[in-house]
């Protein structure tokens, strides 16, 4: 299943489902070095689109993602 979510991160992160994940579950998959996707970039706009879901809490916790 690991490997599924890491190849197939840039359709995975489109989810809603994906918007879901606790901190560490996003921590642990966009630090695979294994991790399919197009740039850093889109890993940086992925993460900000789950911040803007709960921006309140989770604004709080940029510092620990990056």
């Amino acid at each position: 299943a690991w490997r599924f979510i890491t190849a197939n991160f840039v359709k995975i992160s489109q989810q809603d489902y994906f918007m879901t994940l606790e901190k560490d579950e996003l921590i642990s998959i966009i630090k695979e070095d294994d991790l399919n996707c197009p740039s850093e970039e889109f890993v940086v706009e992925t993460v900000l689109k789950w911040v803007q879901q709960d921006l309140e809490v989770r604004g709080q916790l940029l510092g620990d993602i990056f």
